[in-house]
Order: structure tokens, then C-alpha cells, then sequence
């Protein structure tokens, strides 16, 4: 399930810094996946991928998040990350499971303000598919964070050879659906009740 996402994706997809993100090869370990980003207000950013230690800085953006991002995200409303919430925000193997996180200031003071990953079925490619969630921090909000996370999970979703990308979307959560309908790439979308289910093919020429 997704957040509530960026009300505007102002930056050029598939950019960071303004320079064309670069797209990984299958050699790299992920682990210590890196890029800076540019926000339209001036704010640099990190996105890097997740870490272990990460789990007192995921607690700190935890307690940040308004009751209705934290409903969106979960479908459900929680006072606060069990330490098994934190075992799987952090434990992560970036073969079937990557997740990145957005962070602002260096380090004691570095600070998540958003996340994103996915997780992909066992199914041998090309035909492997991918659950994606993301959640930002409202005050990040509207600054083209989600849609920056989408484009490097796209990336090395790719270059890992999957096929596609899945989310459910809140039919109400416009903001999030545009994000999607911005990436540029083929899109199929199927509703149930008040989620919206999205499918990203990851071959650009199908349509």
C-alpha cells in the first residue's frame, strides 16, 4: 500500500541533481546503493538503500507521520513500529527485497523523511512481478520525492530483470495515483471498492 505521495512530481522523472540517473548493473551490490537529489526548493537529499542501523531513524520518522499517511501505508492505524516492524524495515536482502530511504543531514543527525521498496515474487524473469510501497513525510510532501524513489526502483527493478510493478492505491489518494500516471511508463489500473490496484510494465513497448 502506498502513501499519500507528492501532490507534484516537479522534477524531470528519471533525474537526480538534474543529471539522468544512473541505472545499476546487475553486479553491484545494492547495499551500498547512493545518489543526491535536488528538491525544487533547493533542499539535497539522499537516497541510498536501507540499512541496519537505520532502526532508530525509522522509529524518529515513525513519530513524525500523521495518523492519516500512517492508515495509508499500513491500512490500519498504529501508535507506534513494533520491533518487528523495524526488523523488517531494516532487514532487508536487496535480492528479492530493495528498499531506499530519503534522508536529509550527515551523520548523528541524518534524518529518514521518506521510503520506498519493493518485493518481488519467485517467479523466474522476465516475467517477475514486484509489490511497491513508498510513504513520504508530509512536510516533504509535493517536492517530487515519491516519484524520484520510484525512478531508482524502476532502475534496478529492470536491471534485476522483472517485468512489472504493483501497488494498491487508496482511490481517494489522487496525489499518489498522479505520481504513478507521471513515470512514464505503461500503466494498467483495476479498482475493488475503494483501492485502485496499478500495474507498471517495466517493457516500454507494451502497451
Amino acid at each position: 500500500m502506498t502513501d499519500n505521495g507528492d501532490h507534484t512530481n516537479k522534477d524531470a522523472f528519471g533525474s537526480i541533481g538534474g543529471s539522468p540517473a544512473a541505472t545499476p548493473s546487475p553486479e553491484d551490490d545494492l547495499r551500498d546503493y547512493s545518489a543526491t537529489h535536488v528538491l525544487s526548493g533547493g533542499t539535497t537529499i539522499l537516497i541510498r538503500a536501507v540499512r541496519p542501523d537505520d532502526k532508530p531513524r525509522f522509529q524518529a520518522a515513525f513519530a513524525n507521520l500523521e495518523r492519516d499517511s500512517i492508515y495509508r501505508r499500513f491500512l490500519s492505524y498504529k501508535k507506534e513500529l513494533t520491533d518487528a516492524d523495524l526488523e523488517h524495515a531494516t532487514g532487508v536482502d536487496f535480492d528479492r527485497v530493495v528498499a531506499l530511504v530519503a534522508t536529509v543531514g550527515a551523520g548523528g543527525a541524518e534524518a529518514i523523511i521518506a521510503g520506498a521498496r519493493y518485493v518481488s515474487d519467485p517467479g523466474p524473469a522476465p516475467h517477475c512481478n514486484a509489490e511497491i510501497a513508498f510513504l513520504v513525510e508530509e512536510d516533504y510532501q509535493g517536492q517530487g520525492i515519491a516519484g524520484c524513489l520510484l525512478d531508482h526502483l524502476v532502475r534496478i527493478a529492470g536491471a534485476k530483470g522483472l517485468s512489472q510493478l504493483c501497488a494498491d492505491v487508496l482511490a481517494n489518494n489522487r496525489p499518489m495515483l498522479t505520481v504513478f500516471e507521471r513515470s512514464g511508463l505503461p500503466m494498467r489500473k483495476t479498482q475493488f471498492q475503494d483501492v485502485i490496484h496499478i500495474t507498471l510494465s517495466l517493457e516500454r513497448g507494451t502497451r
